[in-house]
């Protein structure tokens, strides 16, 4: 027969250990209990849905408040436009240096605060356009004139249909201050919002034909051919007359060609104007989904 006794006794003993997870120190404050009922598992207390949709709520909120109105962008846009009209360079080749990024965007921007301006004044490495008389710089990476090979001018609209326009503004390092998340919203946006105008204005009008020096071919380590290419914000700043004349100007005084690339994507005038749609779809749809990294 089974030894029923020693049974009841491991019950008892099982029984003490789940009652001893209490409290230590008050042993009376734990009534008998059952060796059966010592032995079921206790389930974890969970948190009441009010709790969660409360959490949830507060979160919403916090995102909600990142996200750039449409006023907030119709003012960036402004406020881009009228820094790069009031920088533009002079005409011809460039004397000293000239420079565009975005560190100027941001110092100047009235929510920054006066103490962080002369910070973030130094943020042009994560997009910009600077042009000196040794180098040319394309979001903070620069090439000396003299190991430049040659300059190809690219279509604004075929260089985005290339994918090449990929650095964006939400990886910007800038320093927490009240409502930084939807600065930088506002200002991504707006970049994103004239970039899309500017080649919307060339698709729409037959005789504008904006090209930008999209393609910056020089002699790397070991003579190897490499490339420097614009991005989002160096594209767009191309995109005026007056940068771009001056770009080129001071190629052609460093006696560096500057020619047309061939534009492929646009050899097909039907496919280039479905490709051209889609492009612009997806530019318009980064609208609405870009967020700003960081807290």
């Amino acid at each position: 027969m089974p030894d029923i006794g020693g049974m009841v006794r491991r019950a008892k003993q099982g029984a003490k250990q789940v009652i001893g997870k209490g409290d230590k120190n008050d042993k009376d404050s734990v009534d008998p209990v059952d060796p059966v009922e010592a032995v079921e598992p206790v389930e974890p207390e969970t948190p009441e849905v009010e709790d969660i949709a409360e959490v949830v709520t507060e979160e919403s909120a916090e995102d909600a408040a990142s996200v750039a109105d449409v006023a907030e962008i119709a003012e960036e846009v402004g406020r881009l436009r009228a820094l790069i009209e009031r920088t533009r360079p002079d005409p011809g080749p460039v004397t000293g240096r000239w420079s565009l990024g975005i560190g100027d965007l941001f110092a100047e921007h009235p929510k920054v605060p006066k103490r962080l301006r002369g910070l973030v004044r130094k943020l042009d490495r994560y997009g910009g356009l600077a042009i000196t008389e040794e180098t040319v710089e394309f979001d903070g990476d620069d090439v000396e004139w003299s190991s430049v090979t040659e300059i190809r001018t690219r279509n604004l609209v075929e260089y985005l249909l290339s994918d090449a326009v990929d650095q964006q503004l939400e990886s910007v390092p800038l320093p927490w201050f009240p409502g930084r998340k939807r600065v930088l919203d506002a200002v991504g946006k707006a970049v994103l919002t004239l970039l899309i105008a500017a080649a919307k204005e060339q698709l729409e009008r037959r005789d504008v034909d904006i090209r930008i020096p999209a393609e910056v071919h020089y002699r790397g380590t070991l003579r190897r051919r490499r490339e420097l290419a614009p991005g989002v914000l160096a594209a767009l700043v191309l995109a005026d007359p007056a940068v771009n004349q001056c770009l080129v100007a001071t190629a052609a005084a460093h006696g560096i060609e500057v020619r047309e690339a061939d534009d492929d994507l646009m050899a097909d005038a039907e496919e280039r104007a479905a490709k051209v749609r889609a492009k612009l779809a997806a530019l318009e749809a980064k609208l609405g989904k870009f967020r700003p990294n960081g807290n």
